[in-house]
C-alpha cells in the first residue's frame, strides 16, 4: 500500500542564529530524487486565451500530482513544477525507483488533448542538502540539484513528450526493473534510449543520461 509522505523540516539560513555555522556544519546529506516537470507552450496558451491556459496549466499540474500522489511537489516555477522525493520518503511510500520513473513516463507521453504537453528531467541526487532562505518553506540545495536542473539544457534539446534521466537514476530503474516477474507492465522501461553524455555548464563532470519517448 503506497502512503503519503512529509518531508523533514528545513535548516532556515537565519544570519541572526548564533548556532548558525554549527547547524550548517552539522546537516547531513539528503539523497533522493530531483523532477522538473515543464509545461510545453505556455507563452502561446496565456496569447490565446488566459482562461484556458489557467485551465491548462492546472490540469498538467494535476495530472503530475495524481501519477506521484503519495508525494508533494516541493514548488512551483512557473509552468514548471519541481518535486524532490527523498529515499526516505520514497521508503515508507512503498514506491520503487521503477514505479517513479513509470509515472514520469506516463504524464510525459500523456495525448489526452485537455493535457498539454510536457517535458521531464529527472535526476537521482546523492550531494543535497535540506535548507531554506524562506521562512517556513522546505527546499534543497546542493551541486546535485544542479546536476539536475542542467539536463533541461542536453543537446539535442529536451523535446515535448519527452523524458530524460541520468545513469544515477536509470541504474536504480533498471535493478528494479531486472528483478520484478511482470516486465510487461512497465514496457515504458523498453522506450529508454542511451547512454548519452552532456557537458553541462559549470559542472566538473559530463552528466550520463537515457531518453525516453512514446512510440
Amino acid at each position: 500500500m503506497q502512503r503519503k509522505t512529509m518531508p523533514t523540516k528545513s535548516l532556515l539560513i537565519n544570519p541572526n542564529d548564533t548556532n548558525l555555522k554549527q547547524s550548517i556544519e552539522n546537516l547531513s546529506k539528503v539523497p533522493g530524487y530531483c523532477i522538473f516537470i515543464d509545461v510545453v507552450g505556455s507563452t502561446a496558451m496565456k496569447k490565446e486565451s488566459m482562461l484556458k491556459w489557467v485551465a491548462l496549466i492546472h490540469n498538467a499540474f494535476a495530472n503530475a500530482t495524481t501519477f506521484l500522489d503519495s508525494f508533494r511537489p516541493l514548488k512551483g516555477i512557473g509552468d514548471e513544477l519541481m518535486f524532490y522525493i527523498e529515499d526516505s520518503d520514497r521508503d515508507v511510500s512503498g514506491y520503487s525507483p521503477l514505479q517513479i520513473f513509470d509515472s514520469l513516463f506516463q504524464v510525459a507521453t500523456e495525448s489526452d488533448p485537455e493535457f498539454p504537453e510536457t517535458k521531464i528531467a529527472a535526476a537521482y541526487c546523492e550531494d543535497d542538502y535540506q535548507m531554506t532562505f524562506i521562512p517556513d518553506t522546505t527546499d534543497y540545495y546542493g551541486i546535485d540539484i544542479d546536476r539536475a536542473a542542467r539536463l533541461k539544457g542536453i543537446d539535442p534539446c529536451l523535446a515535448p513528450k519527452e523524458l530524460v534521466i541520468d545513469s544515477r537514476m536509470f541504474d536504480r530503474v533498471k535493478n528494479n526493473y531486472d528483478a520484478i516477474g511482470n516486465k510487461d507492465q512497465f514496457t515504458s522501461f523498453e522506450r529508454l534510449d542511451g547512454i548519452h553524455t552532456f557537458s553541462g555548464e559549470g559542472l566538473p563532470d559530463p552528466i550520463e543520461y537515457y531518453r525516453a519517448t512514446k512510440a
